[in-house]
């Protein structure tokens, strides 16, 4: 994804927060899953640290399960 389709994707969901375009996929190793699974739930606390990633069905409940303890 270039830089300026990352910014309308960021416009069109109407984020407030920055939003990484890896262009280069200099971190794209460290996010990857071995499943390459679609959706893809990364879950960061408010100290912006990574609390889980994950995908599929299985994501979604573990997203949702963990979200309570994080607010």
């Amino acid at each position: 994804m270039e830089i300026e389709e990352c910014k309308e994707w960021a416009d069109y969901f109407g984020l407030s927060f920055p939003v990484l375009a890896d262009t280069t996929e200099a971190v794209y190793d460290t996010y990857r899953l071995a499943d390459s699974g679609r959706p893809l739930y990364v879950l960061i606390d408010r100290s912006m640290v990574v609390q889980y990633r994950g995908t599929g069905e299985r994501g979604h409940a573990d997203v949702e399960a963990l979200i309570p303890d994080l607010l």
